[in-house]
């Protein structure tokens, strides 16, 4: 079925999770940046994102992140 698109199988829930994350991700960061300036809000933001990753990880798969991560 080329050229269809199959919405039966997708994760509603998953892409309504990320999307308001995406929504509210812009406004908070830009609030915080103003509060904080720009170096220590960019900083915190990348620096955050890998700690996140391994905390959701862990809560979604139940898998404790490896020592080399």
């Amino acid at each position: 079925m080329r050229g269809q698109l199959n919405v039966k199988h997708f994760a509603i829930k998953a892409i309504i999770l990320a999307s308001l994350n995406m929504a509210f991700y812009q406004p908070l960061f830009f609030s915080a940046v103003t509060i904080t300036g720009v170096a220590i809000g960019t900083v915190i933001a990348i620096g955050s994102a890998p700690i996140f990753s391994g905390v959701l990880e862990w809560m979604v798969l139940k898998k404790s992140p490896s020592k080399g991560w």
